[in-house]
């Protein structure tokens, strides 16, 4: 992968980006997100979340990818780590560029009693 245009750290649509981050440009990719509430974009107005704000952003940078958004309200690290790999592999077939991406942990956090 010729990674000539790719860029560390900085501010993506006004989220500051962290050193370890990389933004690579002009992809052709597909890409699955697996997490949580935060993956699957509950409780945003926009029904966007961060998933749809750096997919929209990256695409506007002439990348072009296929977003997989299998986030789901609830999901622990122990029910993605039970799933991803079956979902990943039935998106990701036949792609030279494909990502997975993962987001957990706020669910793993809530004791058995607790309400949310």
């Amino acid at each position: 992968m010729d990674l000539s245009n790719e860029t560390a750290g900085g501010n993506l649509g006004g989220f500051s980006l962290g050193p370890r981050v990389r933004l690579v440009y002009n992809l052709l990719m597909r890409i699955c997100f697996f997490g949580e509430s935060y993956v699957n974009r509950i409780g945003d107005p926009t029904y966007q979340g961060w998933v749809g704000r750096l997919c929209e952003i990256t695409r506007a940078k002439g990348n072009d990818i296929t977003s997989y958004n299998c986030g789901f309200r609830g999901a622990t690290s122990d029910l993605i780590a039970q799933t991803w790999l079956r979902e990943a592999k039935s998106r990701l077939t036949n792609m030279e560029k494909s990502a997975v991406v993962f987001s957990y942990g706020t669910n793993n956090c809530w004791r058995k009693n607790d309400a949310p």
